[in-house]
């Protein structure tokens, strides 16, 4: 889970959150173990990118020409600004924090404004363009940027590990949102259907005040009830063939199978047994699949089946367990 820069925590936990770099670097300040908070992300980096800024003026890789020194002292001037100025990237593609190099509003992280402020925005723009999301490690570990990046670095006095304690990440931008009211219990299956439509499924009896009992249709504006609903637990929901199919357990158990077809529900039976239930519906190689149980003479029958000319065939052998999640992988059904 990830760390509120509001949340009161030690600091070094906070440094953490911004750069996992910290965990190998003996430079924790002297309150690092203290409890702090920040009023929001931007203040973390900032006080991140300052602390990482404090320990490489006191300590410079031996070995240096004078005008690497120069060229490092100048670029560690830039940074100090960078993190007063307290502009940082926004994360807007990933849902867990991670580099970005430069960001759509063309606002660079901390190695690509150093770059950009050394004369090196062609390079910084390559990055962004190719490797955007990269931390330093994969763009040294790319040959496109190893040589012209490592040659940077090496001209303005730095060295790759100092460059990857720099670089922040940068947590998502992406929020959950309230979709139209919700429903007023649990949602187990959904479907986009293509078409601008998607089918929710589950335990509830109404979405976004609209009465329907079991699934329900959203347009991007509001719900909808599909038909009179369904009499049951779907587990999972699938288009084949022109008709809509919600996979469960259905009227007390009798069914395994609805069908919305023409306005209107119908149901049937796949699984060979009692209490038939099916946990998953997949269409392979143009056929629609089910995977469930049913109570048979020798106990649970696991098993998958397939639709073949209207009717559903067992696949193979049943199995000794239950089976949750159908697949492709290599041209193979999983």
């Amino acid at each position: 889970a990830q760390l509120a820069p509001q949340q009161d925590a030690p600091l070094s936990a906070h440094l953490l959150e911004v750069n996992a770099q910290w965990t190998v670097r003996d430079a924790l300040p002297a309150d690092a173990i203290a409890a702090t908070h920040f009023t929001d992300e931007a203040a973390r980096i900032a006080t991140h990118l300052r602390l990482v800024r404090e320990h490489l003026l006191a300590h410079t890789p031996e070995g240096l020409s004078a005008e690497q020194v120069d060229a490092r002292l100048k670029l560690l001037d830039d940074l100090g600004t960078y993190a007063d100025r307290g502009l940082f990237p926004q994360n807007h593609v990933l849902p867990y924090r991670n580099p970005v190099f430069i960001d759509p509003d063309h606002t660079a992280c901390a190695v690509g404004q150093l770059m950009i402020e050394s004369g090196n925005a062609a390079l910084a723009e390559r990055i962004s363009a190719e490797l955007n999301l990269g931390y330093v490690s994969e763009i040294l570990g790319d040959e496109r940027f190893q040589m012209p990046v490592a040659d940077w670095a090496n001209a303005h006095g730095f060295t790759a590990d100092e460059l990857a304690w720099i670089q922040p990440g940068y947590p998502p931008q992406t929020f959950w949102g309230d979709m139209g009211g919700g429903t007023d219990s649990t949602v187990q299956a959904l479907l986009n259907d293509g078409m601008g439509n998607l089918y929710v499924a589950g335990l509830f009896t109404s979405a976004g005040g609209t009465a329907a009992t079991a699934i329900a249709r959203w347009d991007g504006t509001q719900y909808h009830a599909v038909g009179a609903g369904l009499d049951g637990n779907v587990q999972d929901l699938v288009q084949f063939d022109g008709k809509l199919y919600a996979g469960g357990q259905f009227q007390n158990g009798l069914y395994d199978l609805a069908i919305w077809e023409n306005n209107t529900w119908t149901y049937a039976n796949v699984m060979l047994g009692n209490w038939a239930l099916i946990n998953d519906l997949h269409v392979f190689n143009g056929q629609l699949h089910a995977a469930g149980e049913a109570s048979g003479f020798p106990g649970i029958i696991h098993s998958v089946m397939v639709l073949q000319g209207g009717s559903w065939n067992l696949v193979d052998q049943s199995f000794n367990g239950s089976i949750h999640a159908l697949g492709e992988h290599d041209g193979d059904l999983v």
